[in-house]
């Protein structure tokens, strides 16, 4: 047999025997470490085994001590990853050595104040033809030799992660980063979809081992920016992000405005006053600091949005959403926690969001016999999520009831009630009669405990033929002496894991 390939055979080998592809075939089954090993046998094998592994090398996730070697591999990588590393010349020479890059990601090692500078030596590579993923952490207020010299260089690249540091202290300049112009983000990256401007200081337990990339769908539309999330700091605020709003408005689909810090405080309501988006489907807003008029004025001038998130931190404001709600004839899902609504307002909700697939309404308004009797109207709705008063309970347990059975109507998969002191018998056996509920999460109010009958629990979930997941969470049972826990696996039949999650808080059942 006799092999048509250019490439060199292995030798000093039996390998060298075998045509390329069959050797190439041979190592296609081993992992990256063990093609390490082999490339460390002699020196044949390590000038000739990265010819024979390139699929083996399509993803590289790099650590320090490998960097010399993998050099010698990057020709293969689509996929570079960088996880608590140093960024220095040896890096940049290994990244000009990646032609057919896809996806660039690069975490910093450390966190602490040491001078780090990414991209001290601009790369050489022309252009980076083929990078269309970029996620990257700047730790110096030097963005001209960090992070534009690459951006110069991707032409094609569609999302760019950016992890920016904030100011925690008004004298330390170090910590304090100059604003990518909007319009120079237009010139090197036409293409780009997905923009994301994140703060890098938070609490590290909540990161990832890496960096996720997600792809994002691109359409015929003009240029433009598609999605845009960004945390508010001191130095990203109005003045930073309403350029990129306002360039990229009739082609956004995604905005998810984060506020960092509570001693940030920027009013954001000059600047939605004055732009409309007309292609807007999600909109998300934590802790930002808009008025009243300007939400209203913002929500009127987005016809297609099908997602609403509004979240307030401290100070809940009066938002009055009736007159924007009636041009919102596409939302399917609705998130309001810590902004207080007039009962009109509510009733706006009800009357005309046909199409309302998931409300999460939480510390919103009194939740009364009246609202809960008019929430099953909602008869699309697959997802609720109610957060009764810790303080108070506005409801009685036959309104309780009532809602529930009423909810027997509907095609609810996934109900939520937080902070219940009390579930009477009969409204947890009504619970089962749900024929579309899949899961259900019942908890307490903080630094208390939801009272509910220990039998009618298990009836309930044995019973509920569509139910699949359960959590629940700072309850006391009666008719029992046992802990939930233990009372749970106990009794019930049709579970096949019964658990404490510490993660999650509280006991989950899987069916």
């Amino acid at each position: 047999m006799t092999s048509n390939s250019t490439q060199p055979p292995l030798q000093s080998s039996v390998l060298g025997e075998l045509p390329f592809e069959i050797a190439a075939r041979i190592f296609s089954y081993i992992n990256q470490r063990e093609c390490l090993t082999c490339m460390a046998v002699c020196r044949a094998w390590y000038s000739t085994v990265p010819q024979y592994s390139r699929d083996v090398w399509a993803n590289i996730n790099i650590t320090r001590e490998f960097l010399t070697l993998l050099q010698r591999l990057a020709h293969a990588a689509t996929d570079l990853s960088f996880h608590r590393h140093d960024m220095g010349p040896d890096v940049i020479e290994l990244l000009d050595s990646c032609p057919r890059l896809t996806r660039f990601s690069f975490k910093h090692a450390d966190y602490d104040n040491r001078l780090v500078k990414p991209f001290a030596d601009p790369p050489k590579t022309d252009e980076f033809i083929h990078l269309k993923r970029l996620s990257v952490e700047i730790h110096d207020n030097d963005l001209e030799k960090q992070l534009i010299p690459v951006l110069q260089k991707s032409p094609n690249l569609e999302q760019l992660v950016c992890h920016l540091p904030d100011c925690f202290d008004v004298d330390d300049a170090f910590h304090r980063t100059t604003a990518i112009s909007a319009d120079s983000i237009a010139l090197w990256c036409p293409k780009l979809v997905s923009l994301e401007l994140i703060s890098l200081y938070r609490d590290s337990s909540d990161e990832p081992d890496t960096v996720q990339l997600h792809p994002i769908k691109t359409s015929a539309m003009s240029p433009g920016l598609r999605s845009l999330t960004a945390t508010e700091t001191e130095s990203l605020g109005p003045d930073t992000i309403g350029p990129f709003l306002l360039r990229n408005a009739d082609t956004l689909e995604t905005i998810s405005l984060t506020k960092y810090s509570l001693n940030t405080i920027n009013d954001w309501s000059s600047m939605f006053s004055k732009v409309e988006f007309p292609n807007l489907r999600t909109l998300e807003l934590y802790a930002i600091g808009i008025n009243d008029a300007a939400t209203n004025r913002l929500l009127a001038h987005c016809p297609a949005l099908e997602s609403l998130y509004i979240y307030t931190a401290e100070n809940p404001p009066m938002i009055h959403l009736a007159q924007a709600l009636e041009n919102l004839t596409q939302l399917k899902t609705i998130e309001l926690q810590s902004v207080q609504i007039a009962q009109e307002d509510f009733d706006a909700i009800i009357a005309s969001k046909s199409k309302l697939e998931r409300a999460e309404f939480r510390d919103v308004i009194p939740v009364t016999d009246t609202l809960l009797q008019r929430l099953p109207l909602l008869q699309s709705l697959k997802q609720l999520h109610i957060s009764f008063s810790e303080i108070r309970q506005d409801h009685t347990d036959a309104g309780l009831h009532q809602f529930v059975e009423m909810l027997s109507r509907s095609k609810l998969q996934i109900l939520h009630l937080e902070g219940l002191q009390n579930l009477r018998s009969d409204a947890i056996q009504a619970l089962a009669n749900l024929p579309c509920l899949e899961w259900i999460i019942l908890c307490g109010p903080e630094g208390s405990s939801l009272k509910c009958d220990g039998p009618s629990l298990v009836r309930m979930i044995d019973n509920c033929e569509s139910l699949k997941w359960a959590k629940l969470s700072d309850l006391e049972l009666t008719g029992t002496d046992m802990d939930l826990l233990a009372y749970l696996k106990q009794e019930v039949k049709t579970c096949k894991d019964i658990r404490n999650m510490p993660m999650v808080g509280g006991v989950c059942l899987m069916k």
